[in-house]
């Protein structure tokens, strides 16, 4: 995943990025069924079924995002020139909140955060 993310998007791809990487292949091993049996490691272990749905919204991870700024989010107006979204780098999923927050770094501050909504 680092090497494809520093083929395709070389100035943001770090490697001190690789538990972020190892995290995220871990998420998708555990929640992709099986094709003989048709289940998951995840739905074993919980013995409940994982919506397949769900699975739409995987990125590939290091790929670029774009998040709502607060104050679009909000509702509030934006002036004409201001930019509506901010390019951030998708990190996989917040292991810290629901199953569908995703986890993403903004490359110009280094701030990493978890958002709901990632267009």
């Amino acid at each position: 995943m680092l090497l494809h993310a520093a083929i395709h998007w070389p100035d943001v791809a770090d490697p001190t990025l690789w538990p972020m990487a190892v995290c995220h292949a871990c998420w998708i091993w555990n929640y992709l069924p099986d094709h003989a049996t048709g289940s998951s490691p995840e739905d074993v272990w919980s013995r409940t079924r994982y919506e397949l749905r769900y699975l739409h919204r995987i990125h590939v991870w290091g790929s670029p995002v774009y998040v709502l700024q607060k104050k679009t989010a909000d509702g509030k107006k934006v002036g004409r020139w201001e930019p509506r979204s901010q390019r951030c780098i998708y990190l996989g999923f917040s292991l810290d909140h629901a199953k569908d927050v995703s986890l993403v770094l903004n490359p110009a501050t280094g701030y990493h955060r978890s958002m709901e909504r990632c267009i």
